[in-house]
């Protein structure tokens, strides 16, 4: 894989073309990459008739072929746009321009045009999260002002946790390293400051006192798993009789695929909110 730079985040991997992104691809599958690469996009790129080139049948095969095999970098699209997509297969899973991802991010990118269709976890730029099975990994706030939050009556955590914990199914939420910093020393919990003004480490979660520190904010919510479910289950009428429950019709057997971007939307508008507030005070 020959592509322009070093893929630190000095001196990224410069993408300028549907070949650099078929780049991307296969550098993925044959292991050339790791989970710290780093892309940024440098023009708007047009896919119009690439994907025969590239795919099968006209159609793009994704960044991110599997779970084996998902994208772990970070891509900067730096604005620019990714234009006349196709991908076209009713048996597709993850069809999307990075298929399955894994601790990634994709930020600053535009989808235009692009003629998608598959079998589930359909999207413009990314199809399924991996998460190592659990489901579990933390979702991270990066480049968070300091100063966000108050420290009584908003904090910023008691912000997000209010957030998270009105998405429905969502029965838990924690920041930091939350409970699994309950069993630790207050010397070992501390975050100590640095010269720079930043702190040596990031139990809190980027989050202290209640106001935002500048360290990635990161946390988890629990979802429970779907109420409506194919197998019989025990009830009562409106009589309070004893009866069966019988659901019928389309459901999702699991929440987390759709629960990614809805957590992902709440925690940016908790953001930009204290973002507004604290552009409103004046001392």
């Amino acid at each position: 894989m020959k592509l322009y730079g070093a893929g630190t985040p000095d001196d990224p991997y410069l993408i300028g073309s549907n070949d650099d992104l078929n780049k991307i691809r296969t550098g993925i599958s044959n292991r050339y990459v790791s989970s710290s690469t780093c892309y940024s996009q440098q023009n708007n790129i047009d896919m119009t008739g690439y994907n025969d080139k590239c795919g099968w049948e006209g159609n793009w095969y994704q960044i991110g072929q599997s779970a084996t095999y998902p994208f772990t970098g970070y891509y900067y699209g730096n604005g620019y746009s990714i234009k006349n997509m196709t991908l076209k297969d009713p048996n597709k899973i993850a069809a999307s321009l990075f298929g399955y991802v894994n601790k990634a991010v994709i930020m600053d990118l535009t989808i235009q045009n692009a003629d998608i269709t598959g079998y589930c976890a359909v999207s413009a730029i990314a199809g399924a999260i991996v998460t190592s099975g659990s489901g579990q990994d933390p979702p991270f706030i990066k480049g968070c002002p300091v100063g966000l939050g108050e420290p009584e009556f908003d904090k910023l955590h008691a912000q997000l946790g209010a957030a998270m914990l009105g998405i429905n199914a969502v029965k838990g939420f924690e920041y930091g390293e939350g409970f699994d910093g309950v069993t630790a020393r207050g010397s070992q919990q501390n975050d100590t400051f640095v010269p720079g003004i930043t702190t040596a480490t990031n139990h809190s979660g980027g989050i202290q006192g209640g106001i935002s520190n500048g360290q990635d904010i990161y946390f988890r919510v629990a979802f429970k798993p779907v109420a409506t479910i194919l197998k019989e289950q025990d009830t009562a009428d409106l009589e309070g009789n004893a009866t069966k429950l019988t659901a019928r019709g389309r459901h999702d057997p699991c929440v987390l695929p759709r629960a990614v971007p809805v957590v992902e939307a709440m925690a940016a508008m908790v953001i930009l909110d204290s973002y507004l507030v604290n552009k409103s005070v004046k001392l």
